[in-house]
């Protein structure tokens, strides 16, 4: 696992003082994604894992477009309430990023937006879709398909 841990502090700064210094927001995953080459050994496959990130996949495509790309979705339900209690979280700590309290139906809503534009993007760009569930229901079967893939 690859974090601000076991990284390099001389590239670690240099990444940070790139975002900083940057005109252009687009730029922030170009200097992301170099960031993490620079930790890795060539050819390492690079995994990123957040809750939401369809607003960097054109960025993704644009960056590295001959990389496999797998998206693993969450159930709709099960990710409305994470997303619940992770503003809550955020929330009780005055995160300057917190949200607004949503209700339950409005995440839900919020979650097949996004599962929409994933499903579109993924048709016209390649990308390969797990499940979330399917992976936790046979772990080392849906691991299997996931290193088939990478």
């Amino acid at each position: 696992m690859l974090g601000t841990v076991n990284s390099h502090r001389k590239d670690l700064v240099n990444f940070l003082d790139a975002i900083k210094d940057s005109q252009d927001t687009t730029q922030v995953t170009h200097y992301f994604l170099e960031f993490l080459q620079q930790q890795c050994k060539p050819g390492t496959p690079i995994v990123l894992k957040a809750a939401d990130q369809l607003i960097s996949l054109q960025q993704l495509q644009q960056y590295s477009p001959h990389s496999r790309k797998i998206a693993i979705i969450r159930d709709g339900r099960d990710a409305a309430i994470s997303a619940i209690h992770y503003r809550k979280l955020m929330q009780k700590r005055d995160a300057p990023w917190a949200q607004k309290e949503e209700a339950y139906l409005g995440q839900v809503r919020g979650w097949a937006t996004r599962a929409r534009m994933l499903a579109n993007w993924a048709e016209k760009n390649g990308i390969t879709i797990l499940r979330y569930e399917d992976l936790h229901r046979d772990f080392f079967g849906g691991c299997g398909r996931l290193f088939e893939l990478m």
